[in-house]
């Protein structure tokens, strides 16, 4: 599991419910395009190359630099600046099973399951406070992880448990 979760993108009174990608390893902050359509996003145009894994590379020409707003489950807004729009962003698919929650949280605690999520915006580096650790759980059954961030609760990890679905 991916440190994914749901998140309230805003711009202008535009309101997108979707999910969103933890990612310190990435230098980066991205946004699907079609988000930048949905919220009315404008923004300079600034060609982007992302070099991946394995030397795989992709440009986008058309990339635009953008600022919106992003919260959580609390509600509290976070500026989020220069965020680059990247056409056809794929981040990977994922679900948080329940069962996977009640190792963490008593029902009706804890982030909200979902079967087959693709988050549509990925925070990198230069938005990492807000995935910053307030609080942890470990399982000690497996390898995952239940965080608090500033955006809410994720649990991610390899899972490492017999009979683990990530």
């Amino acid at each position: 599991l991916f440190k994914v979760l749901p998140v309230k993108l805003r711009h202008e009174g535009a309101v997108v419910e979707t999910y969103c990608f933890i990612d310190e390893g990435s230098s980066v902050s991205l946004m699907d395009e079609q988000l930048k359509e949905e919220l009315g996003l404008e923004g300079h145009v600034d060609p982007l190359t992302i070099k991946w894994a394995n030397a795989r590379s992709q440009t986008d020409h058309g990339s635009r630099r953008v600022k919106l707003s992003i919260s959580g489950e609390d509600g509290r807004a976070y500026t989020l600046d220069n965020v680059r729009t990247l056409r056809d962003l794929q981040l990977p698919e994922q679900t948080l099973e329940e069962a996977i929650v009640r190792r963490f949280f008593p029902v009706g605690e804890g982030p909200t399951p979902h079967a087959r999520v693709r988050p549509r915006i990925l925070l990198g580096l230069r938005h990492a406070h807000l995935g910053l650790p307030r609080e942890c759980r470990e399982d000690p059954d497996s390898e995952l992880l239940a965080t608090r961030t500033k955006l809410g609760w994720l649990i991610y990890g390899s899972g490492g448990a017999p009979g683990f679905v990530g």
